[in-house]
């Protein structure tokens, strides 16, 4: 999502600005004009940009890993492509085990019995 002078938050570097606070916080509910079908196409269209990226990428090419204050991590961290990637793998994988284990406490069902 780009600001009001049309950058979207990479563009801007890591400085976090109220509005990307606003908007994290807010987009864990569906406001009024949203629908599922939208959000669900919205997070098929960012699979599907996230996969382009890592197939054009060179696995070996230095990136930086975006700070990360909880863990006391301050400044962006360099690192390979390669690494990055296997990152976002293993926080996807571990947020999609947490909502297994919502399902799981709401209505009982497990995915595999």
């Amino acid at each position: 999502m780009a600001d009001a002078g049309g950058l979207r938050r990479g563009d801007r570097g890591w400085k976090v600005s109220e509005a990307d606070v606003a908007l994290f916080y807010g987009s864990s509910a569906l406001t009024e004009d949203e629908y599922l079908e939208q959000v669900l196409q919205q997070y098929d269209d960012a699979t599907a940009a996230l996969l382009a990226a890592i197939g054009s990428m060179d696995p070996d090419a230095e990136v930086f890993a975006a700070p990360a204050p909880w863990f006391g991590r301050l400044e962006p961290l360099p690192m390979t492509a390669r690494m990055l990637a296997l990152h976002q793998i293993e926080e996807f994988a571990r947020h999609a085990g947490h909502a297994d284990v919502i399902r799981e406490q709401l209505g009982g069902a497990r995915p595999i019995s």
